[in-house]
């Protein structure tokens, strides 16, 4: 069936409660922390010398595991570090 015994377990019980089987509104998906910060954090790490994660992290208050998240899926996960690899 693919359905976990825990899951079946669950609804058996709200139905004995008489709890409604719809989904509640919004309990889909987290929230994303970082609407807002996502386009100012790109910004502040395209072609920036010496910008690294752990400096944005402490800028923008989240982890310097998130911001490498928010640039590698906007397609800039690499921040020039010296003035070498800018000339480039």
């Amino acid at each position: 069936m693919g359905v976990p015994k825990s899951t079946i377990y669950d609804s058996i019980a709200r139905w004995e409660q008489n709890v409604p089987m719809e989904r509640r509104p919004g309990s889909s998906a987290k929230p994303s922390k970082l609407p807002s910060k996502k386009k100012a954090m790109v910004k502040a790490a395209k072609h920036k010398i010496g910008a690294t994660t752990q400096k944005l992290s402490k800028k923008f208050g989240v982890s310097h595991v998130c911001v490498h998240q928010v640039l590698s899926t906007t397609g800039n996960e690499k921040v020039p570090r010296t003035t070498h690899e800018v000339r480039r």
